[in-house]
């Protein structure tokens, strides 16, 4: 467990403190960038990291001494994404504590196991289940945040009033981004790139994408790459190939350092284009990242997007899965330099206004504040 980054009781300095909880990766980017808005608004942050796929039977004594000895020095503590099981224990040894328990709800385990993924069906127990639990989580905790409002409202539709409940945290930026030297010039002739990473999960819609590209595959003005690993990568790989795709390189996930510069070498970035349920209330992080190197993005229509952005003016946007429109998109901006250039620059002026950490961070810290300000396990205001 580390905790230097509060190494003493909050009470002994003077400053705020929270407890990041959880078998979490902590170079994730949505924890990471959290942590530091978080000490951007001066409270220090301490990590207690537990090993996934323990039982019950060991992982109630070890999350009670971690929460034992984080509780004596931390004014609340923060269970991070993903740890839906963990979640009611770390609440109910914080009512035991005294301590006020949130929880990051950027997915939800409906949503994992039923939504997204296929996993489970939708009116099996398994699901019913799942939903039960995140009512749970929802209604018995100190407070619950999301990434969006779109994201909140589906919430609200697949598990009802517990949504309610929800604070929308959105996504921040990384310095990484925020302080990339500038691109290498081009030379005009050169053809443009069109860049897609990520982690290549099924809401992606790689499918529509290189449909897409193949619909330009004799158009020499362009250049394709596609960063990544994941699910779908294989399947990808196999489907350029049956297409013919030319002009098409994939290439291994490298560190964010190295990320940087490859999107750096961009001139178009892609987004999300799947038609489902999650394309339409997550904003992909790159979306952000893409624009704070100054590049044009193209991505989905979506309530997620447009409550982030004004497409038409910070980014573009097409219909989901739908190859001819984005193959349109493209081929038009292939033509319109001006256009590129413009959207580029409004989008790398939005993103640095609204989304550094700090600012990502604030809804939280507002929150923090609201349920550890009574010293207990005290609920949010309802929305």
């Amino acid at each position: 467990m580390d905790s230097s980054a509060s190494s003493a009781p909050s009470a002994a300095s003077g400053a705020r403190s929270v407890c990041y909880l959880g078998a979490f990766d902590q170079e994730f980017s949505r924890n990471r960038i959290i942590r530091a808005g978080l000490e951007a608004h001066g409270w220090q942050v301490s990590l207690a990291p537990l090993p996934t796929g323990l039982n019950l039977r060991r992982t109630l004594p070890l999350l009670w001494r971690t929460m034992r000895t984080e509780a004596a020095r931390c004014d609340a503590l923060i269970v991070a994404e993903g740890n839906h099981l963990l979640a009611p224990l770390a609440v109910g040894l914080g009512r035991l504590l005294g301590k006020p328990v949130v929880l990051d709800y950027t997915t939800g385990l409906h949503e994992t196991r039923v939504t997204d993924n296929n996993a489970s069906k939708p009116k099996s127990w398994r699901a019913r289940g799942y939903r039960a639990l995140d009512a749970w989580n929802m209604t018995t905790a100190a407070g619950v945040f999301t990434d969006t409002a779109a994201h909140r409202t589906s919430y609200l539709a697949e598990i009802g009033r517990a949504a309610r409940r929800m604070a929308v945290v959105p996504l921040g930026l990384d310095d990484a981004w925020l302080e990339a030297p500038p691109a290498p010039e081009k030379h005009p002739d050169e053809p443009l790139l069109i860049q897609f990473y990520g982690g290549f999960s099924p809401f992606h819609g790689l499918e529509v994408i290189l449909r897409a590209l193949s619909w330009l595959n004799t158009d020499e003005r362009f250049r394709f790459e596609l960063i990544g690993d994941g699910p779908m990568h294989q399947a990808a790989i196999e489907r350029a190939r049956l297409l013919g795709l030319q002009r098409l390189e994939f290439i291994a996930p490298p560190d964010t350092a190295d990320l940087v510069r490859l999107v750096g070498r961009a001139d178009l970035c892609l987004g999300v284009f799947a038609r489902r349920d999650k394309t339409d209330f997550v904003v992909p992080q790159r979306l952000l990242e893409c624009m704070a190197l100054g590049k044009t993005v193209v991505t989905a229509e979506s309530a997620g997007v447009s409550e982030y952005f004004s497409p038409g003016e910070d980014l573009l946007t097409v219909p989901p899965s739908n190859p001819g429109e984005l193959a349109r998109m493209l081929r038009r901006l292939a033509d319109a330099p001006d256009l590129r250039e413009r959207v580029a620059l409004t989008g790398a002026n939005t993103v640095r206004q609204r989304y550094t950490a700090a600012q990502s961070a604030t809804p939280l810290v507002e929150l923090l504040e609201r349920v550890a300000g009574g010293g207990g396990n005290v609920p949010p205001d309802r929305a």
